[in-house]
């Protein structure tokens, strides 16, 4: 979309609604939009029905699969173009056809579970730069180490994860 017409969007969003917006908050949206925007150039952004063909299921179980896999698998999707995306570094080839929920991505939201974070929150922050990683992603560490969580990513997981009451790490 080219500027005109996106400050022209962004412009009617805006008159139509009664909550206040100010430029930080625009700002934040703006980044995300961007942070979304890397995450689908690097890793792609996978519908069901992809995720469904690439998994070897039939393009009509994609809602049903997709489902199982959030549910199962710690699959997690963002909502973008009016319906749920899934970046593609959850995914390891396990067949020259198919792919599957990586075995080290379930462990990683298991072990971020305990902050309560959203799907979209756990996406953008697996696909952040992270100084516990060298300045590597978490999405990085899991695609190199799609079999188990590598220390490294161990270790990221325990600094981002709130500290529990009785003052230990939760992870």
């Amino acid at each position: 979309m080219d500027e005109v017409a996106t400050i022209g969007l962004v412009a009617k969003v805006l008159a139509d609604s009664s909550a206040h917006v100010g430029p930080g908050h625009l700002a934040q949206a703006a980044l995300r939009e961007e942070r979304w925007r890397d995450v689908e150039r690097e890793w792609g952004m996978l519908a069901a029905v992809q995720v469904a063909l690439l998994t070897g299921a039939r393009p009509e179980s994609a809602r049903s699969l997709t489902a199982n896999l959030r549910r199962r698998k710690g699959m997690a999707g963002v909502k973008r173009r009016g319906g749920l995306l899934y970046p593609g570094f959850q995914f390891v080839r396990v067949a020259e056809d198919r792919v599957a929920v990586a075995p080290a991505w379930t462990t990683l939201r298991e072990l971020l579970a305990p902050a309560s974070w959203s799907d979209a929150d756990v996406l953008a922050w697996a696909a952040a730069p992270n100084a516990n990683l060298e300045g590597r992603s978490p999405a990085q560490e899991v695609h190199e180490h799609p079999a188990s969580l590598s220390d490294a990513l161990r270790n990221a997981v325990a600094r981002a994860v709130p500290a529990s009451p009785s003052g230990t790490q939760s992870a």
